[in-house]
């Protein structure tokens, strides 16, 4: 009966509860970049978004307080039973073929919160949550909503200390994809590293800060008696940040979805290495800001709307 719940946005085929149709003002939507960005993609409504992540949500929740109750109550072999086919069914969803992405959202939000219910296992859910998770980010039927969910949901894996080398593997993965020319691969890449630079800011800060201070002193030592000196050059004295590195590409993505969560990655990177590191940021933030400005300089070619919004940030 709760996945049938679960699943009921599916059945009432955007509609609210009351069976009206979805509309902005009985939603009552929020002003934030990520509704610009959804928006942006013309792949979904944002308000029916918002509806449907309330009943997943609700649903999700009941799920979870049922799993709980049970954990507690059940015999162990009996409950790594029930559990067990309630992972199996998550999963299912979460890997739904269906042409709709109602089954698919589902999936991620009864995984995310499950996500801190006790388990038979901890050592070997953290694992199948992460893997299912890791899988949905390469996933061909992947748009933004899909990709934001599970970027959630891992953020909040990553508050849990036994999961640190799942997020470091999908920090250094999603590096990796800042640098690939699919759009698909920037999208999952910049959602997955905002959240995890806002919960895991220790992880993301070692994994994408290369401290190499005589090599950067000499490298931009040469670049300004060269009059330039790119990205590479962006972390000051303390080192190079391979994030900042990589970024520019993305902000000036074709795809505006891409350029926009791009823009919000780095406005939670800048936040993390001034805190870290606010007196060797001068430089960094000089050259961030001429790069920007150079964007904002292609007008009418749309170049400049994601630097734009990185100056706004």
């Amino acid at each position: 009966n709760i996945f049938v719940q679960l699943l009921s946005f599916t059945s009432r085929g955007g509609q609210s509860s009351n069976g009206s149709p979805v509309t902005v003002a009985n939603v009552g939507l929020e002003s934030s970049s990520l509704a610009s960005a959804t928006l942006a993609s013309g792949s979904v409504d944002y308000s029916t978004s918002i509806l449907r992540q309330r009943a997943n949500h609700a649903a999700s929740l009941e799920l979870a307080s049922f799993l709980r109750v049970l954990s507690n109550e059940m015999p162990h072999d009996k409950f790594v039973a029930v559990e067990s086919e309630v992972y199996s069914k998550i999963f299912s969803l979460v890997h739904s073929k269906a042409a709709r992405g109602d089954e698919r959202l589902a999936g991620v939000a009864a995984l995310d919160a499950l996500i801190s219910v006790p388990s038979s296992d901890e050592e070997k859910k953290a694992i199948r949550f992460g893997n299912n998770l890791s899988h949905g980010l390469k996933a061909p039927y992947a748009d933004f909503e899909f990709l934001h969910a599970i970027a959630k949901a891992l953020g909040k894996m990553s508050l849990r200390s036994a999961n640190v080398d799942r997020v470091e593997f999908e920090i250094v993965r999603c590096l990796e994809w800042l640098r690939t020319d699919r759009s698909d691969r920037k999208l999952a890449a910049v959602l997955v590293l905002r959240e995890l630079a806002k919960c895991a800011p220790t992880a993301f800060y070692s994994k994408t800060h290369n401290v190499n201070v005589q090599h950067h002193a000499a490298t931009a030592a040469g670049s300004s008696g060269g009059g330039g000196g790119g990205l590479a050059t962006m972390a000051g004295l303390g080192g190079t940040n391979e994030f900042l590195d990589n970024i520019l590409p993305c902000l000036r993505d074709p795809q505006p979805i891409v350029r926009v969560c791009a823009a919000d990655a780095l406005a939670e990177c800048l936040k993390i290495l001034m805190e870290r590191q606010r007196g060797s940021m001068t430089a960094p933030l000089c050259t961030l800001y001429a790069n920007m400005m150079e964007g904002l300089e292609y007008h009418g070619s749309g170049d400049g709307q994601g630097v734009g919004n990185a100056v706004d940030d």
